[in-house]
């Protein structure tokens, strides 16, 4: 008997360590060992809500959304009251375009904490993204009643507007954000992507410097900058914006992928099949392509030649000789 219970105190005691470690990786935000540490804390231990509700924050951040709504679902099924995995369900939701479910949950994160300003936020942000403008606007009023974050909201609902290529309609709501006295950098950001949706690229280029001025920490910055450089066919710009985004931050996951990609051990055929997450800030640059221009940088040899293969364009060809 005496056995049974030590060996039973011993599992208790190993899964807690998993549980703590596991939250660690969730605080620092290194989301795959998260995801692992609480796979492997679910296979011993029923789990809690929050332990469900981490896990699935930390699948959306590596894009399993799938998983991440099963993880969320569970966690909302265990605590019907958890305010904070209805929000990050109902994001979920959203990235998938299922909006009127999405909406559903911001509704009922509301009900539970009428006066969390977040609710409102994100019930806005659906409402608009379902083209319901009027009722956004009036949950946005809502927010704004309760916030500190003045003007946010706005440029949430500017955001939506300029990633359906509705720049014209955007404006109105960055003028909102603008007259709320928003925050300087997320009106730069948005700035930015509205006159990117006007395909207007030298204003986009003033705002993100203004954003980098603001933001010189911040990696997805400088390689938004990098981006918007490959764009233009500033492709030593561009290199050099890329190469700062490693700099400031080597440790964040979108750069650990770029510098990864960088490494000349890393075959061309699987660069090209795993460019990475998505496009760089609203245009057709990936860290597939960033990498190969990281590596082409000293403009000769066969990484350059690499670099001209896959472009094939005459920007990359003059560059490279």
């Amino acid at each position: 008997m005496k056995i049974w219970l030590w060996g039973v105190s011993l599992l208790l005691a190993d899964a807690a360590g998993l549980e703590r470690q596991a939250f660690r990786a969730y605080q620092q935000r290194d989301w795959a060992e998260a995801v692992r540490l609480y796979d492997a804390y679910h296979a011993t231990q029923a789990g809690t809500p929050s332990t469900y509700d981490n896990l699935g924050v930390a699948l959306t951040s590596l894009g399993r959304l799938r998983q991440a709504e099963a993880a969320l679902r569970k966690a909302v099924q265990m605590e019907p009251q958890h305010r904070w995995a209805y929000n990050h369900l109902g994001f979920v939701l959203r990235e998938q375009e299922r909006v009127t479910e999405a909406i559903g949950m911001f509704e009922r994160q509301i009900r539970i904490s009428p006066k969390d300003p977040y609710a409102y936020r994100n019930l806005a942000g659906a409402l608009a993204q379902d083209g319901r403008f009027e009722e956004a606007e009036a949950v946005a009023a809502e927010h704004e009643r309760r916030t500190y974050e003045r003007g946010a909201v706005y440029i949430d609902l500017a955001c939506t507007l300029n990633s359906r290529r509705h720049p014209e309609q955007a404006k109105k709501y960055l003028d909102q954000a603008r007259g709320a006295g928003v925050e300087r950098s997320l009106l730069a950001q948005e700035t930015a992507h509205y006159y990117l949706a006007l395909g207007d690229l030298p204003r986009a280029e003033e705002q993100y410097r203004k954003l980098a001025e603001y933001r010189p920490e911040d990696p997805m910055v400088a390689l938004r900058l990098g981006a918007l450089y490959f764009q233009m066919g500033q492709l030593d710009r561009a290199a050099g914006a890329f190469g700062k985004a490693i700099s400031v931050d080597a440790a964040d996951r979108v750069t650990l992928r770029l510098t990864a990609n960088t490494s000349k051990t890393v075959p061309l055929d699987e660069l090209r099949a795993k460019p990475g997450p998505g496009p760089l800030g609203d245009l057709p640059v990936d860290l597939g392509r960033a990498a190969l221009l990281v590596r082409a940088r000293d403009r000769r040899g066969p990484a350059c030649a690499e670099f001209v293969a896959a472009e094939r364009t005459a920007v990359a060809e003059a560059w490279c000789r």
